[in-house]
């Protein structure tokens, strides 16, 4: 209970409160171009903010748990949305896949590091290095998988087939550590093994 009152957690509390204070003009000008093109209602472009939605997570997380994990879900729905919208600018969709290929390396370098110290199935080591490289694994396919890129400006696409692969080679690994947890697949179903 005391980390959530730490000066840390309130300096982002209050960096993610501020945010709002940019969020008026341009709600105000999504708001303006919407009454302009009157087909769009409601507006697409007026969306939650997501970083206020966080700041009232981590509020609820010492008071109710449930509502706290599904304050965090919408705001990552909302978050994801903001990206998705930002696709359709060159220079947004390259950032989006530079993140994307720093993630998908990540998670690749820690199923590498697992071969170089020739760790065998069931070992603690293993079954951790696979559980992190899962992870990791996770954020990317479940996530960032979730954008869609339809101008053909970047390699999205490839890219979520070729994650996909390598999701199914993190299975297998984590197949092998016979771990009693449930564990998804590259799109998010349950996975159970052949």
């Amino acid at each position: 209970m005391a980390q959530h009152d730490s000066p840390a957690n309130k300096t982002a509390k209050a960096q993610i409160s501020q945010s709002k204070a940019y969020r008026k003009p341009m709600r105000f000008l999504c708001e303006s171009l919407c009454r302009t093109f009157k087909e769009l209602d409601p507006c697409p472009l007026v969306m939650d903010d997501w970083k206020s939605m966080v700041g009232a997570a981590m509020e609820l997380e010492t008071q109710d748990v449930v509502q706290a994990y599904n304050k965090y879900q919408e705001a990552s729905r909302h978050a994801l949305a903001e990206a998705q919208s930002l696709l359709g600018d060159l220079e947004a969709a390259q950032i989006i896949e530079a993140i994307y290929g720093a993630v998908f390396s990540y998670s690749n370098s820690i199923l590498l590091q697992m071969k170089v110290e020739d760790m065998s199935p069931g070992e603690v080591d293993h079954t951790f290095r696979v559980g992190h490289a899962y992870g990791v694994s996770c954020v990317l396919n479940h996530l960032i998988d979730e954008l869609k890129e339809f101008g053909g400006i970047t390699s999205l696409e490839a890219l979520d087939d070729f994650s996909d692969q390598v999701h199914d080679e993190i299975l297998k690994e984590a197949n092998k550590s016979d771990l009693a947890v449930e564990i998804l697949d590259a799109k998010g179903e349950p996975y159970y093994p052949e």
